[in-house]
């Protein structure tokens, strides 16, 4: 899709620099750094994004769901930047992290 870009997820299983896995360990603050770097960097060749949409619990191949440390340090840098983060979690994460928005 033009115009998408993809961002590296901090997985506990399957992390994406080959580092240490765990909360606020190596490994996430490794994802959270390259990601603030690479919107930070004017020759990145990425433009700030109008938002950041990100899927807490992934569900494809196993469930999969970032870490509050992430999800946190995620929140920081898009509201420095002024960035909307948008929380999908509809295919897997339906009512599983907190309880349903609407009335019962």
């Amino acid at each position: 899709m033009p115009g998408v870009h993809f961002l590296p997820f901090p997985s506990y299983f399957r992390q994406p620099f080959g580092l240490a896995t765990g909360e606020g360990g190596v490994g996430e603050k490794a994802v959270m750094a390259y990601i603030e770097n690479l919107l930070d960097d004017s020759e990145s060749g990425l433009a700030l994004p109008a938002c950041l949409v990100l899927e807490v619990i992934q569900g494809e191949g196993g469930l999969n769901n970032i870490s509050n440390w992430a999800l946190q340090e995620l929140r920081r840098i898009t509201a420095a930047k002024q960035i909307p983060l948008v929380i999908d979690e509809i295919q897997s994460g339906l009512g599983r992290p907190t309880e349903f928005a609407w009335p019962q």
